[in-house]
């Protein structure tokens, strides 16, 4: 910690926080999108479930990837690479708890967007 106390002291993390602040609404924006795209989808499906084929959803039409395998190793791509773009795309210059707690607020981002487009349960 004292190299983030020289730092404060002589250039500061001022140039930083407005990436990072930008970055963090971004996630918040983004879970919340996903968040109300999932109501929608679940609305959606129950309206068609009273029509010609109450077997096949809007769910049925997105995902065509047929061997279970295939779908498992991409939940564990996706999840995996959920915690890898926040790694590299935050700064590592910054303070710590501020680093952190974006990397955090990001891997929750992305794995809810996982969530919803791969349909896992939650």
């Amino acid at each position: 910690l004292s190299w983030h106390e020289k730092r404060m002291s002589t250039i500061g993390y001022g140039s930083e926080l407005l990436l990072l602040a930008s970055e963090a609404v971004f996630y918040i924006i983004a879970i919340s999108v996903a968040s109300c795209s999932r109501r929608m989808v679940q609305q959606l499906e129950k309206m068609q479930t009273g029509r010609l084929c109450p077997c096949k959803g809007i769910r049925a039409s997105h995902f065509t990837l047929s061997n279970p395998f295939t779908i498992k190793a991409l939940a564990l791509l996706t999840v995996v690479g959920s915690f890898l773009i926040p790694f590299f795309i935050t700064p590592r210059t910054i303070h710590p708890i501020i680093g952190w707690g974006v990397f955090l607020l990001g891997s929750l981002c992305l794995l809810v967007v996982n969530i919803i487009v791969l349909h896992l349960p939650v």
